[in-house]
């Protein structure tokens, strides 16, 4: 079951999805008032009076703990390519839906603050691309797999 390719790279991308708990997404500085704001995965964490918010970082949260499972889950489903490729479609979605909340909630965060600032992406939204290219990567294996299964049936 991991000596497939495309089971590698739903690894790798479950591998990303659990230190996404560990990474930022974005943050805003603002140099003026000495304070910055941090997207992360389970709460927003804001320096200009020491609170900490959970918005909409719970639906983050909610959203990585589906990937998470559902990638599990298509790892274990090797017996059945047709319900894998239906699977993997619908966590590249998931996972798409994951990046646009991600900037969306770092635009909403910037829009809150005072000042115009610049937002900085950190290397969990980098990390958030990848997880999508590992997992189209895996869905085209996968159609790989079941091509070459159709055209050894038809020899036979």
């Amino acid at each position: 079951m991991i000596q497939r390719i495309q089971s590698f790279y739903l690894l790798l991308a479950i591998l990303i999805s659990i230190s996404l708990f560990f990474l930022p997404f974005s943050k805003i500085e603002n140099s003026l008032q000495n304070s910055s704001i941090t997207l992360k995965l389970d709460k927003t964490e804001s320096i200009i009076n020491t609170e900490i918010t959970n918005d909409g970082s719970l639906i983050l949260l909610a959203l990585n703990l589906l990937l998470i499972s559902a990638l599990t889950y298509i790892i274990f489903l090797f017996k059945n390519r047709n319900s894998q490729i239906r699977l993997s479609m619908m966590t590249l979605i998931i996972d798409c839906v994951f990046l646009i909340l991600i900037f969306y909630l770092t635009d909403h965060m910037s829009t809150d603050s005072s000042s115009d600032n610049i937002p900085k992406y950190l290397v969990g939204t980098y990390l958030v691309g990848i997880q999508a290219f590992l997992i189209l990567m895996a869905q085209r294996a996968i159609r790989k797999d079941e091509q070459l299964i159709r055209s050894a049936d038809r020899i036979r």
